[in-house]
């Protein structure tokens, strides 16, 4: 699983180099956090030369957590899986026999336009909270779904 996180954090690095506004304005969140924290460890009376990073500070990097979802949108690390089907069943008027294995193309799925509007541009906007509602939880699986969901 080291090479998946790897290629995501290597093709979102691809990305941000890519796309300097992007970049910018998250350079601009996570400053804004060191900021913080260190005005934080200075009323504690330290002199603020280390500062610790807590999963609670990390978590305020709303824009970050875009930036990332959107990476792996565009570079899924698993861009196809597959599933046996264990009975038979129909599905949009075809029949799939028990055994048959189906594959997903995660990423096709991740550039359907009717899905995501200009589905080839980098655009972590899209993964804000007033950008995000309606979505199929489905439409959005960089790791699978379901029971298998990594």
């Amino acid at each position: 699983r080291d090479d998946t996180t790897a290629m995501a954090m290597s093709w979102i690095i691809y990305l941000l180099g890519h796309n300097m506004e992007v970049q910018d304005r998250l350079a601009l969140e996570v400053d804004s956090l060191f900021d913080d924290l260190n005005s934080e460890i200075k009323a504690d009376g330290s002199n603020g030369s280390t500062t610790e990073i807590t999963l609670d500070a990390i978590k305020q990097l709303k824009y970050l957590d875009c930036v990332v979802k959107e990476g792996l949108r565009l570079c899924p690390s698993v861009p196809l899986i597959g599933r046996s089907a264990t009975e038979d069943m129909t599905i949009s008027g075809h029949t799939v026999p028990a055994g048959t294995v189906i594959y997903c193309f995660i990423y096709q799925l991740h550039r359907d336009p009717e899905i995501f509007p200009d589905p080839e541009v980098f655009n972590p906007d899209r993964f804000l909270p007033e950008n995000s509602g309606g979505c199929h939880p489905f439409a959005y699986v960089p790791f699978s779904a379901g029971p298998r969901n990594c």
